[in-house]
């Protein structure tokens, strides 16, 4: 009787243990494909501080493209490939519009909580923009420090890196950078 149950038994507690580490194999997936990243200066201030230490993924976006909200990494074309962080704000398809210092996607205004009070932006005329396939609205957090889709226009999806999904340092602010 007990060779019968022990196959059972056993059997029972791969499972339990495949199930188990299928979150831990994620991760450790996730972090084999990450890029690490320092920020520097302050035009994602307050989400991101000067010297954040910062993992972005270089795979999240193979099984679902880039969401609204999500902290980037983009390879800027008119800065000689330079590196920066932006939150993105408009879509592919999507009317991206600043009026009376407000940012509206699709003729609808848009709230960004992560602001935390600042402006979305000042001392701008009316502009808009029409996402194309592909392209996507970048915005620094901080608007009135920040060089991003306001002067360089659109950025295409080819130049997004990655998504920031953890922050690794300072320790006193562990853990995601949104």
């Amino acid at each position: 009787m007990a060779g019968i149950v022990s196959p059972c038994v056993l059997e029972k507690e791969t499972h339990i243990a495949t199930i188990l580490n299928i979150p831990m194999l994620g991760t450790l997936s996730r972090l084999l494909t990450s890029g690490m990243y320092v920020v520097r200066g302050d035009s994602m201030a307050p989400a991101l501080q000067e010297r954040d230490g910062l993992l972005a993924s270089r795979v999240d976006y193979l099984a679902s493209p880039p969401a609204r909200g999500d902290i980037v990494i983009v390879r800027e074309v008119p800065l000689g490939g330079r590196r920066t962080i932006k939150r993105i704000v408009g879509l592919p398809g999507e009317e991206v519009r600043f009026a009376d210092s407000i940012l509206f996607i699709s003729g609808e205004p848009f709230d960004e909580p992560y602001l935390h009070g600042q402006p979305h932006t000042r001392g701008l005329e009316e502009q808009s923009w029409t996402l194309g396939d592909a392209e996507y609205f970048v915005l620094g957090d901080n608007r009135l420090h920040s060089t991003d889709s306001r002067t360089h226009g659109p950025t295409h999806r080819s130049r997004i890196i990655g998504k920031a999904w953890f922050r690794y340092w300072p320790l006193s602010r562990w853990g995601s950078p949104v």
